[in-house]
């Protein structure tokens, strides 16, 4: 027992002896942030206004050490981060919040590190501001003092007041305008304000003349109040020395324009200005309670709802209602300044006065089409196209319900053809007809040498109908009818005759004719070779190895000098029958050619007995199948030859 006591002891003592032995790992120490952003750090130091922890070199209040992976850790999100140290700025209450504060960001307003300005402000007490809020409104010839500084009225993050006031508004301009001095007296012409209604008369930021006036001030306000008020010593100084318009007309003299006109508009009619004019000064021009659109649609709640549609008239887009009506009397109804031709005092375009005028333009009656403040419609028109044109124009209605509509009437653009207003061609054509149409059908326009009268004098509707028809490319009529309307004496021709050409028999005309126009006489689609083959190609045959004679007229492309085109009395349209047809070309009383029949008379022999008339494996085109003495040109064995004084 003793020796296994003592083995533990020395056990213990070699654990203990190994460990002392053992290297020790050396403790680390973390930086401080400033100490490798020493630069950073010296740029903050020439700020006049320090954030606190960067006073203290204590980053880390904010921020979370990064080592050496580079990048801003915030140890907290904004706003909770700010809201940790500044517990007064989240306890403070009020119904209103300015928009930053509101939405958390601090930093819209504040440098977290540092500023030249007090609060830590980016860009100073004004400019911060001035980044968000219209500069127009502070940057006038004449500055409020206070606008070098907002928060000398305003709260910067939250409220009760309106605007984030500090204060009621005449209680804040009495922190700075006393009331009781000799020159505010004095310029107020002796009548007690006592700091009452400031904003009536006077801009809070900056106005165009020294007072601080709106920028549209009643001018007996400039003078003297007493114009319109009893004396400022009487017992009731703001009183008004009478009673509604009688007021107003000591000035303006209801006699004259624009006071005099037979319509009233309902304010003046009830002698109540103030329905729209403020009695002091504002911001609008006519001295108005509130800007010039805004303030007609507080009573005309009917057009209000319109002005929803995604096409307003300009004057109405752009706010100004008086262009069209006039805001106290006028002639015309509505209030318009004139009664008749209203809109043209705007749209004095030439589109308006050419030769043909679209009915409703002419008479001034623009409202038939369009809506005088705003639709759903281009050009504010009161109905879409083609729905507007056809509610008048009913005959074309009917048209529509065929089954091949012009593609710019189908779809109511109507205005590609027309001019809505006037125009110097008739129908209200934009231009020529002709020229009109190739404005769409540009492929129709080609060097062609020979072209359809029609199309060349631009009568396109010699063989379209205008906007609609029941055949297709809108003829009037289907196939051949409808060359025959013109080319009447080839369909009383050809119903004579006993052979007609299968294409005009089936009314195809167009399977040979180009109906526009060709570089070809005939206006065919190609040369006469090429056109006969693209159907008959059966009439060229070659046998094996034979070898191919084709026949000249036929090798030339001169398919005309045997056949007729449309029609014949002949089989296969031949202008004529037997050798009288081939006599043209072969002088049948030409001794060789004599000579080859035996002498015989050819007059009335018909050729095809043994020639081919197109194409042949001989020179002499002779049929396929001959007779054998006759294919070895041994005639003799059946003929005998002619002799002279035979007929036969």
């Amino acid at each position: 027992m003793k020796r296994a006591s003592i083995f533990f002891v020395c056990l213990v003592m070699c654990f203990i002896s190994c460990a002392q032995q053992a290297p020790q790992k050396p403790l680390t120490v973390q930086k401080k942030c400033v100490e490798c952003h020493q630069k950073e750090y010296e740029d903050f130091k020439t700020l006049t206004y320090l954030h606190p922890p960067v006073v203290e070199k204590n980053c880390e209040a904010c921020h979370r050490q990064h080592g050496l992976i580079g990048g801003v850790y915030l140890k907290e999100t904004i706003p909770q981060l700010c809201f940790s140290c500044h517990k007064d700025i989240k306890n403070a209450k009020g119904a209103k919040q300015h928009p930053p504060f509101k939405k958390g960001n601090c930093l819209k307003c504040h440098n977290p590190h540092g500023s030249k300005s007090k609060f830590y402000l980016s860009k100073g007490p004004r400019d911060t501001c001035l980044s968000c809020h219209d500069k127009t409104k502070f940057s006038q010839e004449i500055t409020h003092k206070p606008t070098q500084d907002c928060q000398t009225c305003h709260s910067p993050h939250v409220g009760n007041l309106p605007y984030l006031l500090k204060k009621e508004t005449s209680k804040v301009c009495l922190d700075c305008h006393k009331t009781n001095k000799e020159h505010f007296i004095k310029v107020h012409y002796g009548y007690p304000v006592k700091g009452k209604h400031c904003l009536n008369c006077h801009t809070p930021h900056s106005a165009p003349e020294k007072g601080l006036f709106k920028t549209y001030a009643h001018s007996p306000m400039r003078k003297n109040c007493e114009n319109c008020h009893v004396a400022p010593s009487a017992k009731n100084p703001f009183a008004l020395k009478t009673q509604g318009n009688e007021l107003c007309y000591k000035c303006h003299d209801p006699n004259s324009p624009p006071f005099n006109n037979k319509n009233v508009h309902p304010p003046l009619k009830n002698k109540d200005c103030l329905t729209c004019h403020a009695p002091h000064a504002s911001y609008y021009q006519g001295i108005t309670t509130l800007p010039e659109k805004q303030l007609c649609l507080s009573c005309h709640n009917q057009i209000k709802e319109k002005l929803k549609a995604k096409h307003l008239h300009k004057p109405v887009a752009d706010g100004k209602c008086v262009v069209c009506h006039n805001p106290h009397t006028a002639p015309a109804e509505k209030l318009l300044s004139r009664k008749t031709n209203f809109c043209f005092t705007c749209h004095k375009d030439k589109s308006f006065i050419q030769a043909y005028k679209h009915a409703p333009a002419a008479e001034g009656q623009c409202l038939l089409c369009h809506n005088a403040h705003a639709s759903s419609q281009k050009w504010v028109l009161n109905k879409k196209m083609p729905d507007l044109c056809l509610s008048c124009h009913k005959e074309t209605r009917r048209e529509f319900k065929k089954i091949s509509i012009h593609t710019p009437a189908r779809k109511g653009e109507c205005y590609l053809c027309h001019n809505p207003h006037s125009a110097s061609n008739k129908f209200l054509l934009f231009t020529s007809r002709r020229r009109l149409c190739l404005e769409c059908h540009q492929d129709m326009s080609r060097n062609w040498t020979v072209i359809h009268p029609p199309f060349r004098n631009g009568n396109c509707e010699k063989c379209h109908e205008h906007h609609a028809s029941d055949n297709s490319s809108q003829l009037i009529q289907i196939g051949a009818n409808n060359c025959f309307r013109c080319h009447s004496s080839i369909e009383r021709k050809a119903e004579m005759a006993i052979h007609v050409h299968q294409p005009l028999k089936q009314g195809e005309c167009i399977a040979c004719h180009n109906p526009h126009g060709s570089r070809i006489k005939g206006q065919l689609y190609r040369p006469w070779k090429g056109l006969c083959f693209s159907c008959h190609m059966d009439l060229i045959k070659k046998r094996g190895k034979a070898p191919l004679f084709i026949h000249k007229p036929i090798e030339k492309g001169q398919c005309f000098y045997c056949h007729k085109p449309h029609f014949s009395q002949q089989p296969y349209l031949l202008r004529t029958t037997g050798a009288a047809l081939c006599k043209d070309c072969h002088h049948i009383n030409d001794k060789t050619l004599k000579g080859k029949h035996l002498g015989r008379p050819l007059q009335g022999v018909n050729c095809t007995n043994c020639h081919t008339p197109h194409s042949a494996s001989t020179q002499a085109l002779f049929k396929h199948f001959l007779h054998k003495p006759f294919a070895k040109g041994n005639c003799q064995e059946c003929h005998h030859e002619v002799t002279k004084g035979e007929t036969k």
